[in-house]
C-alpha cells in the first residue's frame, strides 16, 4: 500500500499477477498482437516485431493499472462505518467478514491438497473439476494478503490453528455425509 492506504502493483500476490497475464493474454485482440508479432519476427522484421511487442507490454501495463484503479475504487466506494449502522450491526458484518476470509482461506487449502494428493501419482496432475474457477487460488490470496494487511488477526498460530481446525472439522462432516449416503463423487 502507498502512503494514502492505496493498492499498489507491489501488493498483487505474484499468483495473482500470473493470473491476470494468463487473462490478458487469452483476449482474442491480444492473441492476434502475438501472431502477428510472429509474423513479423519470420519475415525478418525484427524492428517491427520488438515495437508491436512494447505495444502489447503497454497494454498489459495498463491493464494491470486499471485492475487496481477498480481496486482502489472499490475500497473507496463505501464506508461501512457512514451508513448508520448500530455497533452490533457493524459488528456482524466484521464478524461474517472474518468468516469469508477464513472460507477463502479453507478454499485455497482444499484446492492444494487435492493437488497433493494427484501429485503423490504424477506431479504435472492437477484436479480439473472446478476449472471454471481454476483462478480462484489466486483470488484467494488476493483476499487473505488484504486481510493480513488490515489487520493483525493473521499473526501467530490463533489464526492458523483454527482454521485449520475448522478444516479438519469440515472434512471430517463430509466424510460423514459421503458415509451416510454410500455414494461417491468420482466413480
Amino acid at each position: 500500500m502507498d502512503s494514502k492506504g492505496k493498492l499498489t502493483v507491489k501488493d498483487i500476490p505474484s499468483e495473482m499477477m500470473e493470473a491476470m497475464r494468463r487473462q490478458f493474454d487469452d483476449a482474442p485482440q491480444v492473441r492476434q498482437l502475438r501472431t502477428k508479432q510472429q509474423l513479423l519476427m519470420r519475415k525478418g522484421s525484427y524492428q517491427g516485431a520488438l515495437e508491436l511487442g512494447k505495444k502489447i507490454d503497454g497494454l498489459y501495463n495498463a491493464f494491470v493499472a486499471e485492475y487496481i484503479r477498480q481496486a482502489n475504487d472499490e475500497a473507496e466506494n463505501v464506508d461501512i462505518r457512514d451508513i448508520g449502522l448500530t455497533d452490533a450491526q457493524l459488528a456482524t458484518v466484521d464478524t461474517i467478514t472474518l468468516a469469508l476470509f477464513m472460507c477463502s482461506d479453507i478454499i485455497d487449502s482444499c484446492i492444494l491438497d487435492i493437488n497433493d494428493v494427484l501429485a503423490t501419482k504424477d506431479s504435472t496432475l492437477r484436479y480439473e473439476a472446478f476449472d471454471e474457477i481454476k483462478d480462484l487460488s489466486w483470488m484467494v490470496k488476493g483476499k487473505l494478503s488484504i486481510l493480513r494487511g488490515m489487520t493483525s488477526f493473521m499473526e501467530g498460530n490463533v489464526w492458523s490453528d483454527i482454521v485449520d481446525n475448522m478444516y479438519k472439522m469440515m472434512f471430517n462432516k463430509a466424510k460423514a455425509i459421503i458415509s451416510k449416503k454410500g455414494e461417491k463423487l468420482i466413480d
